[in-house]
C-alpha cells in the first residue's frame, strides 16, 4: 500500500465507495442515508447531465475565440473535477474564460491553477480546475434497464468488443488496453475497461461518447477521459469505462428477462439525449484546434481487411482460419502462432472470436456471417 501514488489511492478508496453505495442500492437500505447512498450511485449510470460529452460541450459553448485547448482531463465520477490546459494570447483572456465558466450552471469553483509564458510563442500557457457542481437528485435504475447475461458468458470479451465495435465505426483506435477485475456488489456486476492509449481526432472522439450513450449498448460509464494533443498534431489520451450487469447464477432466482436480454446488451437502451446537434458546438467551435496540415490521420486497425472463417477445436487444440483478402492470405493459426507478425492470442469458442496482436495492437475478431 506504501508504494501506491496519491491518485492510486483515491482511486481505490472510490471504488471501495462504489461498492458501498451500490451495495446499499440493491438492498434497498431502509435509512435516510442509505437511500441517499443509493440514489447518488445510480445516477451516473442514467442521468448524463454530467456526462463527459455535458462537460466538453459547456467548455466549448464558453470557449473565447482567442484561447486553444491542448488538454482537457475529465474524472467526474472519481473526483467530481475537470481540468484543462490551453493558451491564450493574454492573461485577461484566461481570465475571461475562467469568470465564463464559473457562470455556467455545471460548474463550480472555477480557479485557475497556473499560468506560465511559452519562450518560444509568449503565448499564455494555463491550467484551470473545474468542479462539478453535485449530484442531481438521485435517478434509481429500473431494474429491466441492467442487462442481464448467463453466469458462464465471458464478460470480458462482450463488453470489449461491444466497447471496440462503436470505436472502430468512428475510428477511434485503441493501442492499449486493459480488464479490470469485476467487481460484485449484491446480484449486480461492475466491471472496468481501461483503454490506456487510444488515438483519433476530434470529431470521432464526440461521435463516440454519444453513440455510446445513445445506441443502448448497455449500461456503460466513461467514468475517466484524458484527451491531449501531441507534438505531432494527434488527439490521443487515456478513457476508462465501467459497464453494469446481472447474471444467472445457479441457485438464485433471477430477475424475468427475455432471451434476448440474455446475451446482448444491446437490447439495453438507457435515457440519453438522441439529438446529435446537442454536440455540434463541439466540433463548431474546434477546442481542440489541431493543426490540419500536420495531423495525419489515426493508424487503420490491422484487423479491418482480415475475416474469421472458421474455428477447429479437436480436443487437443483450437486452429482457426482467417483470410486477408486485400492480401489475398490464408492464415491457419494455433493459439500462439505468428504469421506475417499476426499472432493467435486467444481463441473463444463460444463467441466465435479470436483476440489478434500485431505489435503492440490487439483486436477481436468476429466469425464472419457472409
Amino acid at each position: 500500500m506504501k508504494n501506491l501514488t496519491q491518485t492510486q489511492r483515491a482511486d481505490r478508496l472510490a471504488r471501495r465507495v462504489s461498492a458501498v453505495l451500490f451495495l446499499a442500492a440493491l438492498t434497498g437500505g431502509g435509512c435516510a442515508h442509505l437511500q441517499k447512498a443509493r440514489t447518488d450511485f445510480t445516477t451516473r449510470y442514467v442521468d448524463r447531465a454530467q456526462s463527459v460529452l455535458e462537460c466538453w460541450r459547456e467548455i466549448a459553448v464558453n470557449l473565447p475565440a482567442e484561447v486553444e485547448l491542448s488538454q482537457l482531463d475529465y474524472r467526474g465520477t472519481v473526483t467530481g473535477v475537470v481540468k484543462i490546459t490551453g493558451q491564450a494570447a493574454r492573461a485577461d483572456q484566461v481570465c475571461a474564460f475562467r469568470d465564463r465558466l464559473n457562470a455556467c450552471p455545471l460548474f463550480t469553483n472555477v480557479t485557475i491553477a497556473s499560468v506560465r509564458v511559452d519562450a518560444n510563442t509568449q503565448r499564455q500557457i494555463f491550467d484551470v480546475s473545474l468542479a462539478l457542481r453535485g449530484v442531481r437528485p438521485g435517478v434509481k435504475v429500473p431494474t429491466e434497464m441492467v442487462p442481464i447475461f448467463h453466469a458462464d458468458k465471458n464478460m470480458d470479451v462482450h463488453w470489449l468488443t461491444v466497447i471496440e465495435e462503436v470505436a472502430l465505426k468512428h475510428g477511434i483506435v485503441f493501442l492499449k488496453r486493459q480488464i479490470g477485475q469485476e467487481l460484485a456488489v449484491g446480484d449486480a456486476f461492475e466491471l472496468p475497461v481501461e483503454i490506456r492509449v487510444w488515438q483519433g481526432s476530434e470529431e470521432a472522439m464526440v461521435h463516440f461518447l454519444y453513440d455510446l450513450d445513445s445506441l443502448g449498448v448497455g449500461m456503460l460509464d466513461v467514468c475517466d477521459l484524458a484527451m491531449q494533443v501531441t507534438d505531432k498534431g494527434i488527439l490521443t489520451g487515456r478513457l476508462v469505462l465501467h459497464c453494469l450487469y446481472t447474471k444467472i447464477v445457479p441457485g438464485r432466482t433471477p430477475r424475468p428477462a427475455s432471451a434476448t436480454a440474455l446475451t446482448s446488451a444491446k437490447t439495453v437502451r438507457p435515457p440519453a439525449v438522441t439529438d446529435f446537434a446537442r454536440y455540434q458546438v463541439i466540433l463548431d467551435r474546434k477546442t481542440f484546434r489541431l493543426p490540419v496540415a500536420t495531423a495525419p490521420p489515426p493508424p487503420e486497425p490491422f484487423v479491418k481487411n482480415l475475416r474469421l472463417t472458421m474455428l477447429i477445436a479437436d480436443g487437443k487444440s483450437i486452429h482457426v482460419g482467417i483470410v486477408d483478402f486485400i492480401q489475398k492470405q490464408n492464415y491457419f493459426l494455433a493459439v500462439g502462432e505468428t504469421k506475417n507478425g499476426i499472432t493467435v492470442v486467444e481463441v473463444n469458442v463460444e463467441g466465435e472470436r479470436v483476440l489478434l496482436r500485431k505489435g503492440n495492437e490487439e483486436y477481436w475478431l468476429a466469425m464472419s456471417k457472409g
